[in-house]
C-alpha cells in the first residue's frame, strides 16, 4: 500500500533523480586527454632512454667515438647526452 501512494512515488522519483548531476563533458574529455597525453609522454621518455642506452652499448662494442652532427661547429667534440 505504502509503495503505491502518491507521496511515496513522488519521493522515490526525487531520490532517483537526485544522484544525477550535470557533468561538464568537455572538462571530463579534456582531463582524460591530458592523462592519456601524460601517459604517452612517459612511455616515449622511457623508450628514448632505452634507445640511448642501446646506442651507447653499440658504440662501445665497436669502439666508435660519440660525435656531434656533421653540421655542428666542432665535429670532433664528444656529444654530451642529456
Amino acid at each position: 500500500m505504502h509503495e503505491k501512494s502518491g507521496k511515496h512515488i513522488s519521493k522515490s522519483i526525487q531520490v532517483d533523480l537526485s544522484f544525477l548531476r550535470k557533468v561538464n563533458i568537455a572538462a571530463e574529455i579534456d582531463s582524460g586527454y591530458k592523462l592519456l597525453l601524460e601517459k604517452h609522454k612517459n612511455q616515449v621518455e622511457k623508450t628514448n632512454f632505452v634507445e640511448n642506452i642501446n646506442c651507447l652499448i653499440f658504440f662501445g662494442k665497436f669502439e666508435l667515438p660519440l660525435r656531434r652532427h656533421a653540421g655542428s661547429t666542432s665535429s670532433t667534440a664528444l656529444t654530451q647526452f642529456e
